[in-house]
C-alpha cells in the first residue's frame, strides 16, 4: 500500500507581536522528518551556552511550514500484523522573515517495521537524512506507539 501524507501551516500573531515559542512549527521526529532528532529542523540562531561562554545553535521554530511524507507499506507477516515500511520525507520550518522555499526543504529515507500489538500500533522506524550537516545524526532511531500517519 502507497500513503501521501501533506501538510502546510501558517500562524501569524495578532498586532505586531512575534509568535509565541510554543506555538511555532517545529520539524524533525516520528511524526515529521524521521531522519531527524526531534525538533531540531527549522529556523535557528546561535546563543551562548553558559557562562562560560561557548555558542550552540537554538533551534526556535517557524511560523511556516510544509511537510510531505510518501510511504510504502507492505504486509511482512499478515496474521501477526506485521508490515514493513519505507519512507521518504521532505519539509522544513520557516521564520517570518522567510518565504516558504522548495529548495530548503530538509529530507531523509528510511524503513521499519510495524506491528499491530496487542497493546496496540508500534512502529519500529530507522531514518536516515539526506545531506546532513554538522552535527546532525547520521541515523535516527524513531519508537512509537499509537496511531499511524
Amino acid at each position: 500500500m502507497t500513503k501521501l501524507f501533506g501538510r502546510v501551516g501558517y500562524i501569524k500573531s495578532l498586532g505586531n507581536r512575534s509568535v509565541p515559542l510554543f506555538e511555532r512549527f517545529f520539524m524533525g521526529g516520528p511524526n515529521s522528518l524521521r531522519g531527524f532528532d526531534l525538533w531540531t529542523v527549522g529556523p535557528r540562531l546561535r546563543i551562548a551556552s553558559g557562562p562560560a561562554g561557548g555558542d550552540v545553535d537554538f533551534v526556535y521554530g517557524g511560523n511556516k511550514m510544509l511537510q510531505l511524507n510518501w510511504e510504502l507499506e507492505a504486509p511482512l507477516y499478515g496474521p501477526g500484523g506485521l508490515k514493513v515500511v519505507t519512507f521518504i520525507d521532505a519539509g522544513n520550518a520557516f521564520a517570518e522573515e522567510e518565504g516558504i522555499n522548495l529548495k530548503s526543504l530538509r529530507a531523509n529515507y528510511g524503513a521499519g517495521i510495524r506491528w499491530i500489538s496487542p497493546l496496540g500500533p508500534l512502529r519500529f522506524e530507522w531514518g536516515f537524512p539526506f545531506k546532513r550537516r554538522p552535527g546532525e545524526s547520521k541515523v535516527v532511531f524513531n519508537f512509537t506507539i499509537g496511531e499511524f500517519f
